[in-house]
């Protein structure tokens, strides 16, 4: 069980990169997740495309349930993650 604990709260963060319907995921890290997050719009660098950025800090749990969420939706993102880094700040730890 501690080690479940302590599993779930590893910091992870990812960015977000999607063509379409940034508010459906924005919504879903603010409502579902109780989380943060900044986004912003970009230009691709391949096609020109508009494309916009989210950035968001979730623990391991919240981000495998924004994974799945996002299979479900079949919403086309790509999604680059880092995990079990060092955060600074007031991130509240979720049990």
């Amino acid at each position: 069980m501690t080690d479940k604990m302590h599993e779930q709260n590893i910091c992870s963060t990812a960015f977000i990169f999607c063509k379409e319907n940034p508010m459906i995921i924005n919504d879903y890290i603010k409502n579902e997740l109780n989380r943060d997050f900044t986004y912003w719009d970009a230009k691709g660098g391949y096609d020109d495309s508009r494309t916009y950025i989210i950035y968001t800090v979730l623990t391991k749990y919240g981000l495998i349930k924004l994974e799945r969420h996002m299979k479900k939706l079949n919403i086309s993102i790509f999604m680059v993650k880092s995990e079990g880094l060092g955060i600074k700040g007031e991130l509240e730890k979720q049990f």
